[in-house]
């Protein structure tokens, strides 16, 4: 009796130690099983066996089969032919494999290793597997597909238990959306989501690269999701971002640092929060969103707003519409199209932004100041002069506001006739007075652009009474009443702010800014509240309190008008009781004041200044010399011009009717206003280049990316060539074998026991 009870507790202790677990769960045992099982004879070890025949090992919930096997120790062990790795649904083939269970390491030796997951194949030319931590490892080259997915690097990382593979070194990737090229990639086989970790390129279907150093790509949903450094490079853009998410309809949203460049139009977009629709090649920008036009051989021109949008819409659409006649609305009394509905952006198809700190907040959170917008401003111009920006039928809509471009331009006619008229019953030789002034009177600068210098040789000064000038009448030179318009209908020009051309696209570009709007230009600066660009007709548009300055020159209006040619600016156009004001000193301002002002530039400066209706002049003459103010001319006229050469003034021609009267500086009456109705020097507002842009210019990398080498897969074709060559020579051969019956039925007395 007490043998038997000391026999039983010998064997208890035997289980105890052969199903004992480590802490980290591993046995402390491999289990085995054999058809023959014969001791190897070494000096000083007898535990070394041989086991032949169905041999199977078991640890850690890992199975590894064979045909022969040589057992050193209950822990180490070496496998021979047809050998098979299994955890779960995880099969590695081999020729050969070496086992230590004291770290649950399995390696396996073939000239070539097969592992399968489900659908997941993977080859390489070494492989270690750990079947505690169920993770394996390869070197050397490897390459692995699942369906339309081929991954390859020069070593990996395979986790079992996630069904994910992490890829390093020399990494390529092929799905029928794109190609990837990188040092880190992630990827999961349930998911089919590819995470890369460091610098990545990435070749789409669509012809464009992108790359990130930081993203993910959902094959799922075809999305990509950049997190940090993020780049695109389309056939006509560029785009930057330190976060961006992109999808397979060339959406984008964007966050921090944003770039976008259009380098064969010259121009550049930017901002801290943005938005691109690429089937329709709209943009929104916000979170100091700002424009630059640029040019080698111009200057660049740069714009801000606190939320700025870029359209583009069918050129078909409104082919050879003027913009201002489209935004004024007055002839019908009805809001003009601009924008086709298809094309406005609603706050409902608004992403939520996540922010730069990461937070989710909703679009109307954080545009809510940005889009209260001018198109509900209480102010009756406000809202005319905003009235259009969306909705209603194109075509009918244009076809309007053609048909009130023909009736403005014959009320143009009509009126040069009635005037034509009025002069041709007056003296023939009176139709024009041309007031000139001598050196006596000295030269007075309106700015080296906008308005210069001086008056001509025949208005005498009597320097003890008020001097009534002298007029002198210019037979040599007869001029319309009004000046011959630039026909900028004839055809559609490129614009500096223009994102398109007429030969590269049918498309048009509309850019819109709203509240605070700056603009910063060399010779040139502009500020209101909102603006509207187009590049049908080339033009640039100014609404609410818009001010506008050249050189030493300030004009202010209702409106601004800007038209450029061949991105210089031509024509300059001041709607609603326009005013140009320049300063001599801090009390004596030159002053022009009419109905409405048109200016026009030759290569960026001024040829002409046309004053018509109402026209009003206080102006300060200056003594060449001394530079000190000699006289005051005040002059009103229905309409006035002013001729410029090489940025000076030439003739000041006043048209019908003029009276002026010009006072010596100590004559000047008590009584006689200084400043014309409506005058303010807005000197305080006036944009400088750092007001308007503070941001880092990207150079482009176009040309870079374009030269870089796409994935070529050398990896794989080398592995499967060496793989096909050895099937051939009969030195490997493709296996899918799983566990054999005899394994089965060892694992199930195992975990039965």
């Amino acid at each position: 009796m007490r043998s038997l009870i000391l026999s039983l507790l010998t064997l208890s202790l035997a289980c105890a130690m052969v199903f004992a677990q480590t802490p980290g769960g591993s046995t402390k045992v491999v289990d085995f099983q054999a058809d023959v099982i014969r001791p190897i004879q070494i000096p000083g070890d007898s535990s070394v066996l041989n086991l032949l025949g169905h041999v199977v090992f078991y640890h850690n919930g890992a199975v590894i089969t064979c045909d022969s096997a040589v057992r050193y120790n209950d822990k180490r062990m070496e496998c021979f032919r047809n050998v098979v790795v299994n955890k779960d649904s995880t099969y590695i083939y081999g020729d050969r494999a070496d086992y230590n269970g004291e770290i649950n390491e399995a390696r396996i030796y073939a000239p070539i290793i097969k592992m399968v997951d489900g659908d997941a194949t993977l080859y390489t030319y070494h492989f270690k597997f750990n079947t505690l931590d169920n993770i394996g490892e390869y070197s050397g080259g490897g390459t692995m597909s699942q369906g339309e997915n081929l991954l390859e690097s020069m070593r990996g990382y395979y986790y079992a238990d996630l069904r994910e593979i992490v890829c390093v070194d020399s990494v390529e990737i092929r799905n029928p959306d794109y190609r990837l090229k990188s040092d880190s990639v992630g990827y999961n086989m349930d998911s089919r989501i590819a995470t890369f970790f460091n610098k990545s390129y990435i070749w789409n279907s669509k012809g464009e690269i992108l790359s990130a150093r930081r993203g993910e790509y959902l094959s799922a949903t075809r999305d990509y999701k950049f997190s940090r450094d993020a780049y695109i490079l389309t056939d006509t853009r560029e785009f930057w971002a330190d976060s961006l998410d992109y999808d397979s309809l060339q959406n984008a949203v964007m966050w921090g640092n944003i770039q976008i460049r259009e380098e064969e139009h010259k121009v550049m977009a930017f901002g801290d929060f943005g938005r691109y629709w690429g089937e329709r090649q709209d943009a929104m920008l916000t979170r100091n969103p700002s424009l630059v036009s640029y040019d080698p051989e111009q200057d660049t021109l740069y714009m801000r707003a606190d939320s700025m949008f870029l359209y583009s819409i069918d050129k078909n659409i409104r082919f050879n519409v003027d913009t201002t006649a489209l935004m004024s609305g007055t002839d019908t009394g009805e809001e003009e199209l601009i924008i086709p509905e298809e094309n406005v952006v609603s706050e409902s198809s608004l992403p939520q932004d996540k922010g730069l700190d990461g937070d989710s907040t909703s679009f109307s959170e954080t545009m809510a100041e940005n889009l209260t917008d001018s198109l509900s401003l209480s102010a009756e111009n406000a809202s005319e002069q905003r009235a259009g920006l969306f909705g209603g039928s194109a075509q009918r809509k244009a076809q309007r506001a053609l048909e009130r471009q023909k009736k403005q331009e014959e009320k143009r006619l009509e009126r040069e006739a009635k005037q034509r008229a009025r002069a041709e019953k007056k003296n023939p030789d009176e139709r024009e007075v041309v007031l000139d002034g001598g050196e006596d009177l000295g030269r007075s600068v309106l700015s080296d652009t906008l308005a210069v210098t001086s008056v001509t040789d025949t208005v005498s000064i009597r320097q003890d009474t008020i001097a009534v000038a002298e007029v002198k009448i210019d037979e040599s030179v007869v001029i319309d009443s009004l000046p011959q318009e630039v026909d900028q209908q004839s055809e559609v020009v490129t614009d500096s702010l223009s994102t398109t051309s007429e030969s590269s696209d049918s498309l048009q570009r509309i850019v819109k800014g709203y509240y605070n709007v700056k603009v910063f230009r060399k010779d040139m600066q502009a500020v209101g509240d909102s603006t509207v660009a187009f590049s049908i007709d080339s033009t640039l548009h100014l609404y609410i309190n818009p001010v506008m300055w050249n050189e030493n020159n300030q004009v202010t209006a209702d409106v601004i008008d800007l038209y450029t040619q061949n991105q210089q600016l031509y024509k300059a156009v001041f709607v609603g009781t326009p005013m140009m004001v320049s300063q001599e000193d801090t009390v004596h301002y030159n002053q022009v004041k009419g109905k409405e002002m048109e200016a026009y530039f030759k290569n960026n400066e001024i040829e002409r200044l046309d004053v018509n209706g109402n026209g009003q002049t206080y102006y300060y003459m200056k003594d060449d010399k001394t530079g000190e103010l000699t006289g005051f001319l005040v002059a009103e006229c229905a309409d006035i011009r002013f001729d410029f050469e090489d940025k000076q003034l030439l003739t000041i021609r006043y048209l019908l009717d003029p009276e002026y009267t010009i006072y010596p500086m100590d004559k000047i009456p008590v009584d006689q206003e200084l400043y014309l109705p409506g005058f303010h020097w807005e000197g305080a507002r006036r944009p400088t280049l750092e007001d308007v842009f503070n941001r880092t210019i990207r150079p482009s990398q176009r040309e870079e990316y374009e030269k870089l080498p796409q994935p070529s897969f050398p990896l794989t074709d080398s592995i499967l060539e060496n793989r096909n060559r050895m099937i051939r020579e009969g030195i490997w051969r493709e296996r899918n074998d799983t566990l054999s019956p005899e394994a089965l039925d060892f694992i199930r007395s195992i975990i039965n026991r």
